[in-house]
């Protein structure tokens, strides 16, 4: 089996891209659905956070979803691309 290097910076651009994404739907979600029928999707997750996504919330969160996705992938990639050299 032959193991291949990934292209980084392409993996990256992706991921963000698809977190980005990921994250507009849920905001118009937030926005668009009944404060009841959304806390069943919501409050599972973030229950021990009293924030209300709202105003800058939003744009901070986003900042915040793009940095780290960003930052978690591009890490990934290099410990994956530094292991396939190693497995040669």
């Amino acid at each position: 089996m032959s193991l291949k290097q990934l292209d980084t910076w392409l993996t990256v651009k992706t991921s963000v891209v698809w977190m980005a994404i990921l994250y507009i739907i849920c905001t118009i979600a937030y926005v668009l659905l009944p404060t009841k029928t959304f806390d069943v999707f919501w409050k599972p997750m973030f229950h021990a956070f009293g924030m209300q996504p709202v105003g800058l919330y939003v744009i901070v969160g986003f900042v915040e979803v793009i940095v780290y996705t960003a930052l978690v992938v591009w890490l990934w990639m290099v410990l994956y691309n530094s292991f396939v050299k190693n497995k040669r």
